[in-house]
Order: C-alpha cells, then structure tokens, then sequence
C-alpha cells in the first residue's frame, strides 16, 4: 500500500514537536476518527485547521479540527496558509504552517508578538509584502498584542490595560513622517483603556450579585462583590499611574488629541467610585 506523502509530512512534525511514544503515535494515526480529521484537513478546501493535542483521562494523542476545550500538556497545531487549499504532496511543504503550545500559549503568543515580530516588521523601509506600510503593521500588531493580553487578563480575572511597545513607537516617532502614526496607535490604546474602563464601571450591583453568586446570594456574598469591584478599581488606578501610562497620556496632551481630554473624564469617574 502506497504511503500518503501527506500523512508522512504530519507525522514527522508531531514526532519532533510533541515526541510521542511510539505506541502513542501509531494510535494516533490508527485510529479512523483521526484519521478522518487528518484526510479533511488534507483535502477538504474548507478546512485550514488541525490540532494535535493529549485528551484526557487515557492520555491519548488525539487529532480533531476544533481546538481543546482546555491544554494540560503540550500540544500543536497546523494552519494552511492559503484561504482555499486541497493539500498535495508538493505544496503541503509551503501552504502549512505550525506550531506548538501550551498552558502559557498566551504568555508565548504576547512575547513573541512583542520581542520579535514588532520590532522586526515596523521598521521604518521594511519592504513588506503587498505593499503594506511599517507603520500600518505597527497598528495591525499594537491592536492584537492589545487583544492578547486582554484576553489574558480575563482568564486570570483581572482586567488589565494593555500597553503599547513604547521601545518601538520612539524609534518611530523619531522620524517626522512617522509622528501621526505613533499618535494614532497612542490613541487606539487609550480607546482601548476607556472602553474597558466605562464597562466596569456599568455596574448593576443586583445582577452582578446574582450573576456570581445565584438568585439568593447571602449578605457576606455582597461584601465580597464590593470588595472585588473595590480592587478591580484600585488596579485599574494603579496601572493608570504607571509611568508608561502615564506617558503616553503625557504625548496626547501634547499633541492636543481629543482622547486625552475624553480619557481625564473617565479618570475622574473612576476616583469618584473608588471613594464611594
């Protein structure tokens, strides 16, 4: 029976990344349900995703074209890079890309995102594909570190600001015709900060109360609602009085944005509620 060159190439990559046992790998691929999962991702066009991850309580390698519900070990995933790809023998090599993750896949994703790509692709002359500007990619990546970490912050609990890379935005506000842009990502992480902001500070104390702790919350219940929506306050203030925050309203004000002069009246609703 001939070899699918296809499934080769898949094996070889989850070999390297997530180093099965040899049992473990001939299960994965033995399996019909897998091996349906791995035949769509190849030849279905409407199919760009596949992960490989370890599903619990056996601890089997598991192949499916929805993500985990939840990572307890190391696991990957494959991503066809064209939006309608049936998957050759010659073309998997250049249209698939992957990688692996775990627990800290948004950790990872940030530093990555922050450390490499950014300063890499939003320098000034990068010649990039299709004609897209540093200065475009600068916003494109501010905005989705922006998400990321978010995101992050919601999984944790906590509400946390997000900040721009300000290494990356001086080296281009030091070039004149790259001023506005940096004005412009400035901008969109204060928007960012003030939708955050204004959501909390929408409280509706009953069904907050129910929504945490049921239709018949107890007294002790309600202390220790106020007392969270006391500290989501106060860490929002303290991440506001950082010195990167706090130079970056500095350089709106400066340029005379409209979202600064918004921003200090969001500010002054958050003291009021923490007083109350």
């Amino acid at each position: 029976m001939e070899v699918d060159e296809r499934l080769r190439f898949l094996e070889t990559r989850i070999t390297s990344s997530l180093r099965p046992r040899n049992d473990d790998l001939k299960a994965l691929f033995a399996s019909d349900e897998n091996r349906h999962s791995f035949l769509e991702f190849c030849n279905n066009e409407d199919v760009r995703r596949l992960f490989i991850f370890t599903k619990e309580p056996k601890n089997t390698l598991e192949a499916s074209l929805s993500p985990p519900t939840g990572l307890r070990s190391k696991a990957m995933f494959f991503l066809k890079t064209n939006q309608a790809s049936k998957l050759t023998k010659d073309n998997i090599k250049t249209d698939v890309v992957y990688t692996d993750c775990d627990t800290t896949s948004l950790t990872q994703l940030d530093l990555l995102s922050r450390e490499v790509y950014l300063p890499l692709l939003c320098t000034d002359g990068l010649l990039t594909y299709g004609g897209v500007s540093a200065d475009k990619l600068m916003d494109i990546l501010h905005r989705m570190m922006g998400n990321v970490e978010v995101t992050e912050g919601n999984v944790e609990g906590d509400i946390i600001l997000p900040l721009p890379s300000i290494e990356v935005l001086a080296e281009a506000a030091a070039l004149p015709t790259r001023r506005t842009a940096v004005i412009h990502v400035l901008e969109s992480s204060v928007i960012g900060w003030i939708k955050q902001i204004k959501l909390l500070l929408k409280h509706e104390p009953l069904g907050d109360l129910r929504h945490q702790y049921g239709p018949r919350p107890l007294p002790l219940n309600e202390v220790a609602m106020w007392k969270g929506r006391h500290m989501q306050l106060v860490s929002i203030n303290t991440q506001l009085d950082s010195p990167i925050a706090s130079d970056i309203l500095l350089n709106l004000d400066e340029a005379n944005s409209t979202y600064s002069h918004s921003f200090h009246n969001v500010r002054k609703d958050i003291s009021q509620s923490i007083r109350m």
